[in-house]
């Protein structure tokens, strides 16, 4: 490539994942292109941007964590000091281990169908929980399935079994209400993977206004159409007409996870006939 920005861009287009080794400017640059396309793997030891970068994944990990890798193994081993030539020949072998167990994880995801509708909601909200999911049950046909964190077993890790479910969820349905805006693990780590994955445009999220938030509370969600009119939440709906829009919003969230589910079966079959 001629010298210029595309020299340490173009490569992007075809690459599965982004390790990132020292560099004075250009790097960095690399690294904020990458994190809306690939994993990136900064190995922080060798300093300079992939430093800087390190750190930058670090305090906003919800938000650029390589999925299905954990916080203690990606800052363990990219964080390790490098002074000698089998210390990078060591962190090397351990960064080849990280992006492995990565593409183990992105080929399982890609494997599996995309029909899950994830249900993000404050534990207090739990009976408006059921009360909007009740309406999926009306819908014809309606096999999805339809999942919030009660359903994690005893014995799971539950932080990993959410990350999981999320990424394999079309469609996921926020139950807004003023504790939700408030819970702490919402907002700083359920709500920023959601977010991540509409931008991605690998899950579509559709935000029910439950009870009045004032509008400097759900900043997060400012960008994203509600599935109600944030001026008229449920709760101020006669239940006739709540009913009805629960049921509107249950068929297009279903209606929208099918269509994917369409999209996907479709992509995989081309895959398979590529290979062959």
């Amino acid at each position: 490539m001629p010298r210029g920005p595309l020299e340490w861009l173009e490569g992007l287009r075809y690459a599965k994942a982004a390790v990132l080794i020292g560099g004075e400017g250009a790097t960095y640059e690399t690294f904020i292109v990458a994190t809306q396309r690939v994993p990136v793997f900064p190995i922080a030891g060798t300093g300079g941007d992939a430093a800087r970068a390190f750190d930058h994944i670090i305090a906003k990990w919800r938000e650029l964590a390589p999925w299905g890798i954990r916080f203690e193994h990606f800052n363990g081993l990219l964080e390790t000091e490098i002074r000698s030539e089998p210390d990078a020949r060591a962190v090397s072998e351990l960064t080849v281990d990280l992006l492995q167990q990565q593409f183990r994880f992105a080929e399982e995801v890609d494997s599996g169908a995309r029909d899950n509708v994830f249900f993000s909601y404050a534990h207090q909200d739990r009976a408006w929980l059921e009360s909007i999911r009740s309406h999926f049950n009306s819908v014809p046909g309606q096999q999805l399935t339809l999942w919030d964190d009660s359903l994690i077993r005893a014995g799971q890790w539950w932080n990993d079994d959410i990350l999981y479910r999320l990424i394999r969820s079309a469609a996921a349905v926020l139950v807004v209400t003023p504790r939700f805006v408030r819970s702490q693990y919402i907002s700083n780590h359920e709500l920023p993977m959601l977010i991540r994955q509409q931008r991605a445009n690998f899950t579509r999220l559709f935000w029910i206004p439950v009870e009045d938030v004032p509008e400097g509370e759900r900043q997060a969600l400012k960008d994203i159409n509600a599935a109600l009119d944030p001026a008229r939440p449920l709760c101020r709906l006669a239940p006739t007409e709540a009913n009805a829009a629960l049921r509107r919003i249950a068929n297009e969230v279903v209606d929208h996870v099918r269509a994917e589910s369409t999209k996907s079966e479709a992509e995989r079959r081309a895959r398979m006939q590529g290979d062959t």
